[in-house]
C-alpha cells in the first residue's frame, strides 16, 4: 500500500509535470464500469487513475481509465 505521505508526494510531482503528458483523472463510475467489465483495479492503481489519471512516467506511459479496456482485452487475447 502506498503511504499518504507518498501519495502527497507523488501528487506533488505529478502537478508540476509538463502539460500533454497526462490522461485526465478517472471518475468512480469509470473504474466501477473497468471492474464490472474486465476485473478488479488494486487498490494503489485504483487511488492513481483517480487522482493522477495515467500519462508518462520515465520513458513509458501507464494506462489512464480509458486505455485500460484495450490494453486489458489485447493481453486475454494474448
Amino acid at each position: 500500500m502506498i503511504s499518504e505521505e507518498s501519495k502527497k508526494i507523488i501528487l506533488e510531482i505529478w502537478k508540476a509535470r509538463e502539460p500533454g503528458i497526462s490522461y485526465p483523472p478517472a471518475s468512480k463510475e469509470q473504474i466501477e464500469d473497468f471492474e464490472d467489465v474486465c476485473r478488479e483495479v488494486p487498490e494503489d492503481y485504483k487511488w492513481f487513475l483517480l487522482n493522477c489519471g495515467g500519462g508518462v512516467i520515465g520513458s513509458e506511459w501507464v494506462d489512464g481509465i480509458d486505455e485500460l479496456h484495450s490494453t486489458h482485452t489485447k493481453f486475454d487475447e494474448e
